[in-house]
């Protein structure tokens, strides 16, 4: 369980950089050196100015692509810090940060950083060092746990690290030397340890008791909050398979539930979650009246989107994402499967997913294409017949002999990043629905299975660009450990 609670925090925090707005000028800098330092601080306390009372509450600080300098002033208006987001800046003194004692979490990647003997005393807290110049770590020497990532540095020696029991720490892209690569040898055998370094083999499984329970944990993996969350029925598809790019461009999860009733731990997460919105996808026969009235029961306002078919419905959800769109995406709405391997790229890229039949493209789905320029078909002939072809814009195919070929096309021939995969039983629809999103949220791509085996083509997707990290969507049911070692050539 240690591993898994480690392992969820870092996807969150290695993959994952806040992207608030770049600031305008500061006309004065009264409680910090710098200027974008302070206007960091008022945008995350969100005040127009400060004053000596500001601090009381200051305990976060989204400071990501600032342009900060210096933090010069956080050592005395910063003691209450619990969570800080300062990566993408070009900070090279960790000095004010000494005696913060308070945070959980520090994000400082990509900055200037060459000296962390301030951060020592941090040895609770998830740090995040990627990408400076680090090449001393005698900072965490005695440590015995922690979670670290130090990819993209200067370190050879990892000898301070030799006491750690518990964690995980990242050395992706660090030219250790032969000392430390035996260290870790010898530390990997610590069961609550994992160290991450180039070549490392590695997966991590979100699932719950049911569908419903792994949309759950998917949430909560990768959200802390959301003011929306997606509702799709947990038991059919065919309102849902345009869902994902909507709710990654809200910043919401999809979760499940059941036509006839809310599920208890959807509701619970939905609650954890403080959203105030729930959008739903479908017509009243996916998601109940009764469902609705629940939702309203808890104060939260329902925004319900569908249509006539599952055809307007895409194009209802297209629409949410814009009145015009340069791209987009055609698949089939008779089955799933091409639909979850593309969500994640459409997701990330914002990207409406609209739904045709094999033999004809519904008239609600032509009212978005004629807006387009350019049109991503997914899946062969069989699922969207060749004689459709006319009717989409400036188009490219991409298929494969089967489902599980096409997923790995789709990650190949869109050129998404295979560093970390997720993995989905192709069988079924839930799982990817609702990893589709966090997948988006990585810029990671979607491979497929079956309970049986990882075919062909998954493998040798796997094999061809040596993934070695993989997120598995679903229980055993769905992905069996037997599978999940195929993937990691065990």
């Amino acid at each position: 369980m240690l591993k898994s609670k480690f392992f969820v925090v870092a996807l969150a925090f290695i993959f994952v950089f806040s992207s608030l707005s770049t600031p305008g000028a500061n006309a004065s800098s009264s409680f910090f050196k710098d200027a974008n330092l302070e206007q960091a601080v008022m945008d995350s306390l969100e005040v127009d100015e400060l004053d000596e009372n500001s601090f009381a509450d200051f305990i976060e600080l989204h400071g990501s692509d600032y342009g900060i300098d210096s933090l010069e002033g956080l050592e005395t208006y910063g003691t209450n810090l619990e969570f800080v987001l300062l990566d993408s800046n070009n900070i090279s003194d960790l000095t004010p940060l000494t005696n913060l004692k308070q945070i959980q979490h520090l994000e400082l990647s990509l900055n200037n950083i060459e000296n962390i003997k301030p951060l020592s005393g941090l040895n609770e807290t998830f740090l995040s060092l990627g990408y400076n110049n680090i090449s001393d770590i005698s900072a965490f020497k005695g440590w015995t746990s922690g979670m670290v990532d130090l990819s993209g540095n200067n370190i050879t020696d990892i000898t301070p690290l030799k006491d750690m029991k518990e964690g995980m720490v990242f050395l992706f892209e660090n030219p250790l030397n032969e000392k430390s690569l035996e260290l870790i040898k010898q530390l990997e055998k610590n069961e609550n340890l994992m160290i991450i370094h180039d070549g490392s083999k590695f997966s991590e499984r979100l699932s719950g008791k049911s569908r419903f329970e792994t949309a759950v944990e998917i949430s909560m993996t990768g959200w802390y909050e959301a003011d929306t969350v997606v509702l799709a029925n947990g038991l059919n598809f065919p309102d849902a398979l345009a869902g994902g790019p909507l709710a990654y461009a809200m910043d919401a999860p999809i979760l499940l539930t059941r036509p006839e009733t809310l599920h208890a731990a959807t509701q619970e997460e939905i609650l954890r979650l403080g959203a105030r919105k729930v959008v739903i996808l479908g017509g009243k026969a996916a998601v109940s009246e009764k469902v609705e009235n629940q939702l309203k029961a808890l104060d939260i306002k329902i925004d319900r989107i569908n249509g006539a078919d599952r055809y307007e419905t895409a194009k209802k959800i297209a629409d949410r994402l814009g009145s015009q769109h340069d791209e987009v995406v055609v698949v089939s709405g008779k089955n799933f499967p091409d639909a979850l391997s593309i969500a994640p790229y459409a997701a990330m890229n914002e990207l409406p997913i609209l739904l045709v039949a094999p033999d004809k493209v519904p008239a609600s789905t032509k009212t978005v294409l004629s807006k387009a320029n350019k049109t991503l078909v997914i899946g062969g002939h069989a699922a969207i017949g060749k004689s459709l072809e006319q009717e989409f814009p400036n188009h490219t195919r991409i298929s494969g002999a089967n489902r599980y070929e096409t997923a790995a096309n789709v990650m190949e021939e869109l050129e998404m990043d295979p560093m970390h995969v997720f993995v989905a039983n192709g069988r079924g629809f839930a799982d990817a629905l609702t990893g589709s999103v966090l997948a988006g949220y990585y810029g990671s791509p979607l491979l497929l299975v079956n309970p049986e085996e990882a075919p062909e083509a998954t493998m040798l997707a796997v094999e061809k660009y040596n993934i070695n990290s993989f997120t598995i969507l679903g229980g055993e049911a769905s992905v069996p450990e037997s599978v999940v070692d195929q993937l990691l050539r065990d």
